[in-house]
Parts: C-alpha cells; structure tokens; sequence
C-alpha cells in the first residue's frame, strides 16, 4: 500500500503535472482487477507494473506504439 501511495506522488512523465489519479476496475465475470494511473491535465494513462516507476511506464507506453 505504501508503494502504491508513493506512486501517486510523482509527476506526469509527459506534462509534468503533480498529480497522478490512480483507476481502480474491476472484471467481476473474470474475477480480477485492475488499475491504472491517468494524469489529469494531459489524459495520460499508464497501466504500471507493481516494480516500475511511472517514468519507466510512460517509456514502455512510447515503445509500444513504435
């Protein structure tokens, strides 16, 4: 939970902006969850591994769309 907390205090990789707004969903038919982290000046959303930080999400975001 720490961890999770920590997160949200870092800025938008791409704006720069304070802070990020962490998306809780919710898949009941598979029984699994799931969350994402949205800036909310730019619309960036990021889906973060539990080990990366939202710098390094934002880069794996750019290379997956190369």
């Amino acid at each position: 939970m720490l961890a999770q907390s920590s997160i949200l205090t870092h800025v938008c990789p791409k704006c720069a902006s304070p802070n990020l707004e962490r998306r809780n969903y919710w898949y009941p038919t598979l029984g699994y969850g799931d969350s994402e982290l949205a800036c909310r000046l730019c619309g960036l959303l990021l889906w973060p591994r539990l080990d990366e930080t939202p710098r390094r999400a934002y880069f794996r975001w750019l290379m997956d769309r190369i």
